[in-house]
């Protein structure tokens, strides 16, 4: 399923992913369960329930993209989906609340091991220690985006050491980032094919 940018969609198109409203009431929409992509990308009217929707109706999510739906308070959202076990390519952010960074390392925590791409856009509350330890939890990871966040040397360092079949990185608005820093990266992740 993609949905982005429209304006006027609510949770209510979410919720009718979980259940179908027939003419005696509601009931569980099953056909759902084969839904493996949901992108919601720049719909700023959904909030965290449509969140603990999903991680109900969709429980072999395996892609999930909510970059610019600011309603959606983060950490709740993400809390919800703790129980996905396929999540295999998530991008967040920003939000209009604000985001508590160790909540969001420890729910992120739960998928990190398992996810190939991750993209953290505009969550300025994460740092350098953050994305390390995000980092140091990532088995399978070969796309990396992380924009609006001050990464740094810890960020490397643990990308270095822990996935260095990474094939993708983006490292955007980072004052901190280094030229030693970029030539650690390109020396040990021999597979990188975009920087």
């Amino acid at each position: 399923i993609t949905l982005m940018n429209c304006p006027k969609l609510t949770d209510a198109s979410i919720e009718s992913i979980y259940e179908a409203i027939k003419a005696w009431g509601k009931r569980r929409n099953t056909k759902s369960l084969t839904i493996k992509s949901v992108v919601l990308r720049d719909n700023h009217l959904l909030t965290a329930q449509s969140l603990v929707f999903l991680s109900s109706a969709v429980p072999n999510l395996e892609i999930l993209d909510i970059k610019g739906c600011a309603n959606i308070d983060i950490n709740k959202g993400l809390r919800e989906m703790e129980s996905l076990t396929s999540l295999r390519e998530l991008t967040i952010g920003p939000s209009d609340f604000v985001i508590n960074a160790n909540e969001l390392v420890e729910s992120l925590l739960y998928h990190v091991a398992r996810l190939t791409l991750l993209h953290l856009v505009d969550i300025h509350t994460l740092d350098d220690e953050h994305v390390a330890e995000l980092l140091n939890g990532c088995l399978l990871l070969e796309d990396l985006h992380v924009e609006g966040i001050e990464v740094g040397v810890h960020t490397i360092e643990a990308l270095c050491s822990n996935v260095p079949n990474m094939k993708r990185v983006a490292i955007i608005n980072s004052k901190a980032i280094l030229d030693a820093d970029i030539r650690c990266m390109t020396s040990v992740c021999l597979h990188l094919e975009s920087l």
